[in-house]
């Protein structure tokens, strides 16, 4: 099922967010049967996927990225109903949106404070919803984004962000790339290919940063609202993630 949105995002979230897409080129063909926006402003079309989140890697260990269980044990699945968004761009770019909840009723765990060393204080571990907004991308060895349906081979060059509201402050717990010049290297995130469809482009992924026994170095960063430096690195710390994306 496709969608046809005017914008990715809105007020506040959508600043937040462009910062991710700079990089984004688009991609002719990359899902035939989707449709453009509409309305004045930039065109961006997007197609529905379901999302997966585990609490455990694939040995049974906890992950310090999880689901709310909602629909599943030690699982959930997202997709685009009841004001969630599950979707990958045209770009090929993949995120999951939780912001335009009235209320929080699905949620994903953030661990954001498990410090690598000594840092400064970070948000609580916990349930998120307000301002959630998860995004993958891959990049060949120029930095050039590789859209998800044409890692037919996988790749090990992707980032896996996160933003989240907490005490009226979004944050933004990143992985794969920085976003000032100065911030210290983080580790990356690896997307797997499950499934190829008979047009050679691939149908199912899997988002993994890390593991239950080696999670991976995230930065973590607060959103200022400026123009010249919209984010301040905090620190870094440490996230694992196992996520299954598929098409439809």
């Amino acid at each position: 099922m496709n969608l046809t949105m005017n914008s990715l995002h809105r007020g506040i979230r959508g600043v937040c967010s462009l910062v991710l897409l700079t990089a984004l080129t688009l991609v002719s063909g990359a899902f035939a049967n989707s449709s453009s926006g509409g309305g004045s402003r930039s065109k961006t079309t997007i197609t529905n996927v379901t999302s997966t989140v585990f609490d455990v890697d694939t040995s049974g260990a906890t992950l310090l990225f999880r689901s709310d269980d909602f629909n599943g044990s030690n699982e959930a699945a997202y997709t685009s109903v009841n004001n969630i968004e599950s979707f990958i761009t045209s770009s090929g770019v993949w995120y999951l949106n939780l912001y335009p909840q009235k209320t929080g009723t699905r949620t994903v765990y953030i661990t954001p404070d498990d410090a690598v060393g000594t840092q400064p204080a970070a948000p609580s571990a916990s349930y998120y919803w307000d301002h959630v907004e998860i995004t993958s991308k891959c990049m060949d060895s120029n930095g050039n984004t590789v859209p998800f349906p044409s890692l037919t081979n996988g790749s090990s060059n992707c980032t896996f962000g996160v933003d989240f509201g907490y005490n009226g402050i979004i944050y933004k717990l990143l992985i794969g790339r920085v976003l000032n010049a100065t911030d210290p290297t983080p580790g990356k995130a690896s997307v797997a290919c499950n499934a190829v469809n008979s047009s050679n482009q691939c149908v199912a992924w899997t988002i993994t940063v890390g593991n239950g026994a080696s999670a991976v170095v995230a930065n973590l960063y607060s959103y200022t609202g400026t123009r010249s430096a919209p984010w301040v690195f905090i620190g870094q710390y440490y996230n694992s993630v196992r996520v299954n994306v598929t098409n439809p």
